[in-house]
């Protein structure tokens, strides 16, 4: 079983094999997903090997942010027509063929279970029930 998501103009697609894995969204609140995500950013952390991206337009362009909360470089990718975000990763290889996919990409998104750099997360923003990580 696989889910399909895909960027506002549809230029982008992305499919994510599923099968019996039940995914679980983390919640980051980092200033460079904020200014992306606008406020934060919801994804997925999953296999990259269980990721299919599909550009046929080349669409998909790649910024890599030097300027990271922990100070690791991540490729944040995303369609260059419309401006829709889709995937992240380190480029320190120590998370190697792992990626935080933009769970906004789908129509449905699983519940949170985690939230990242909550120092930044707006005084208004709740906090979800679980485990926080500062």
């Amino acid at each position: 079983m696989s889910i399909i998501g895909h960027c506002n103009c549809e230029a982008v697609s992305v499919e994510l094999k599923a099968g019996e894995q039940k995914f679980s969204s983390m919640i980051c609140y980092c200033n460079n997903c904020a200014r992306a995500g606008a406020g934060y950013s919801i994804n997925y952390m999953v296999d990259q090997a269980d990721v299919t991206i599909k550009d046929p337009k080349g669409a998909l362009q790649t910024y890599v942010d030097t300027r990271t909360t922990s100070g690791k470089p991540m490729d944040r990718r995303f369609c260059g027509k419309c401006g829709s975000p889709v995937l992240s990763q380190t480029t320190d290889g120590k998370t190697t063929g792992k990626v935080f996919l933009k769970a906004t990409l789908f129509d449905e998104q699983a519940a949170p279970f985690l939230e990242l750099c909550t120092a930044s997360r707006s005084s208004w923003q709740p906090a979800i029930a679980g485990t926080i990580q500062k």
